[in-house]
């Protein structure tokens, strides 16, 4: 993953980074970035299970990495896809799973992908990014429906969006929906939504 600054017009590269850890991990296929941090996906890693790494650009140009941010318990999930999506403002973020269900196949063989979303806040004291919200759909039972849900993410100063791209609803199998919870819900650990467009 490459880091550009801008100068005028035009954009310098100030750096590239890269997975200390695993190759074929798919590290850098979805980044985004706020104050002081840069975040960065490798949604393979660990066969599929997925995790998040934290850079600080308050050192450019060396950018260390100074957080990796995995999925909490998941209850036994083989995959997961944790970071195939990324949305940051100030210091809030949220990251999507959607692959979380249960280890078990069903008889045609497809592996039960319903999907959460994981919401963070950064703690400015220690820098870490710290989960306060779990956010999964209303309508969706982990582990019996494939509706991919935090396949896409997005995050305003109020809400939270999370696309559920296979979602089962009224317009037909698979028309796909997006479920929007509002920050003030996130007094508890989890939160559900109904989808909000389809």
């Amino acid at each position: 993953m490459f880091v550009f600054k801008t100068n005028g017009n035009a954009f310098e590269r100030q750096a590239k980074l890269m997975s200390l850890d695993n190759y074929n991990d798919g590290f850098g296929w979805m980044a985004a970035l706020t104050n002081g941090s840069i975040v960065a996906a490798a949604k393979w890693q660990d066969i599929y299970k997925g995790r998040a790494l934290v850079f600080s650009s308050k050192e450019p140009p060396s950018f260390p990495e100074v957080q990796t941010i995995v999925a909490p318990n998941t209850n036994g999930t083989v995959s997961l896809m944790y970071g195939i999506s990324i949305a940051i403002l100030d210091n809030k973020m949220v990251i999507g799973a959607p692959h979380v269900g249960v280890p078990i196949f069903e008889a045609d063989g497809r592996f039960n992908q319903t999907g959460l979303a994981f919401v963070y806040q950064l703690d400015r004291q220690s820098g870490e990014w710290i989960l306060v919200k779990t956010l999964l759909a209303l309508d969706g039972k982990t582990g019996e429906d494939s509706d991919w849900f935090g396949v896409s993410t997005a995050i305003s100063s109020s809400y939270v969006a999370v696309g559920s791209s296979r979602n089962d609803n009224a317009n037909g199998p698979g028309a796909g929906a997006v479920y929007l919870f509002h920050l003030d819900q996130f007094a508890d650990s989890a939160s559900s939504s109904k989808p909000l467009l389809q």
